[in-house]
């Protein structure tokens, strides 16, 4: 008996004689048949084939297990520099003493966009295996028993549901990730993509003495300092900070799941709500589009502006990096932009932009006059010192206090300690550094 036919009819006479074969408890002989029908290669449009075929195929798992590790246990959240490392981690452990796939294959090789996507995607995960929320709400309940003078404010995480495919289709933090030479963040797109209505994990502190020297010195400038980027935690931790007669000194603590602006502007506004008159003129921080739009937001009648040390430290970092492909020029456009930000007047600032123009690195280089266009003069009113109040330079000039803060936090406080968790951090903060910082 065979099967070789189609219509409706014909299957419902085989059916009906396969019945009465099991019903007679007869013997049927049974086959299995596959059958595969490959179009014409003439027939194939529209579509890529072959090897080309390889641009469409998502990154290796080894290779996302990689980054991950490489987020989690060595901080890297940079693009170019987990790049290189991918590249080397192929050819020295994947394929070692084989020949590599070819650089279009997309699985070994890939974009920048799939490697900050994944990055992110680590990032994400290695903040929720640090938020111990749990152990964070009993900590509250002692520090609000031993303090009841200070302020904190504290909301819980939501669920957030983990992407099934590793490989989602993820929004770009900023721009076109080939220009992409800083690290990585959790900012607008990604929290967008990463945790759509979810509420995030917001812990916001400040002390009595924090209050009242933030109200003593707190009305002309204040500064937002990123503090979690010089540390070897992934949260987000920021400080609020204010020149004294001393030092620079933290006066509020914060601590957001996500970099993007609304959760920035939901901490300062508790802060804010603290201290009912606190209206500074001016604040400083990063150069960071989602600390700056909180900032204002916040505070509209407030302008930010951009440091000088966080200003020459982008720049070091830009032309240094092998990719942008200045590194050994470095001393040359530096010397050609730092007149442009040392600029008194306009007359100053635009006889240091010509000569910048009329340099033949600036006319070589692409890159350079892509990058300065777009980050730097786009802004110039936040960097250039033309811009500024004299009395207002001299705070800007003077805020090595914050890194020397940072570094201790790190190097003193931190880096002794082996547990990587929310509740370690916030104890640290809590029980030894905000106490010590204000007896220096």
């Amino acid at each position: 008996m065979t099967t070789g036919i189609s219509t409706t009819y014909e299957k419902d006479l085989i059916s009906v004689e396969i019945k009465k074969l099991v019903l007679d408890k007869k013997q049927i002989n049974m086959q299995h048949q596959f059958y595969i029908a490959f179009p014409d290669p003439t027939e194939h449009q529209n579509h890529l084939r072959g090897e080309s075929a390889s641009l469409l195929l998502g990154i290796d798992d080894r290779l996302k297990e990689y980054i991950r590790k490489m987020v989690w246990e060595e901080n890297i959240t940079s693009v170019p520099q987990m790049r290189v490392l991918v590249e080397v981690y192929m050819k020295t452990t994947l394929f070692q003493g084989q020949d590599i796939p070819a650089i279009i294959n997309k699985r070994f090789w890939p974009s920048n966009v799939d490697i900050q996507n994944h990055i992110a995607l680590a990032v994400k995960k290695q903040r929720n295996k640090e938020i111990d929320q749990e152990v964070v709400v009993d900590l509250l309940k002692e520090w609000k028993s031993e303090r009841p003078e200070d302020n904190f404010h504290l909301r819980l995480k939501g669920d957030h549901l983990e992407p099934d495919n590793d490989n989602s289709d993820l929004e770009l933090n900023h721009g076109d990730a080939q220009e992409t030479e800083d690290d990585v963040r959790i900012g607008e797109a990604y929290t967008r993509k990463l945790y759509g209505t979810n509420s995030k994990f917001l812990y916001v502190h400040q002390t009595q003495w924090q209050r009242r020297l933030l109200e003593l010195y707190g009305k002309e400038i204040c500064l937002l300092d990123a503090t979690y980027r010089t540390t070897r935690y992934s949260l987000p931790l920021y400080f609020l900070c204010v020149p004294t007669n001393v030092n620079y000194i933290t006066v509020g603590t914060f601590v957001t799941e996500t970099e993007d602006s609304a959760s920035l502007m939901e901490g300062l506004q508790v802060i804010k709500e603290w201290n009912p008159e606190w209206s500074p003129k001016f604040f400083m921080c990063d150069y960071a589009t989602e600390e700056i739009n909180a900032l204002e937001n916040v505070f509209p009648g407030s302008f930010v502006y951009l440091c000088d040390f966080h200003r020459e430290q982008s720049w070091e970092r830009w032309l240094t990096a092998a990719h942008n492909g200045l590194h050994t020029e470095k001393t040359n456009v530096l010397s050609l932009l730092r007149p442009i930000a040392r600029a008194l007047n306009e007359d100053d600032f635009n006889s240091a932009l010509s000569t910048l123009k009329s340099s033949s690195v600036w006319n070589e280089k692409e890159k350079l006059r892509k990058w300065f266009e777009k980050t730097w003069l786009s802004c110039p009113r936040r960097w250039v010192r033309a811009h500024r109040q004299e009395r207002f330079n001299v705070s800007v000039n003077t805020n090595n206090g914050i890194e020397r803060q940072n570094l201790s936090l790190k190097y003193e406080y931190l880096d002794k300690k082996k547990a990587r968790s929310l509740s370690q951090l916030l104890s640290v903060l809590i029980r030894k550094f905000l106490p010590d910082s204000y007896v220096k």
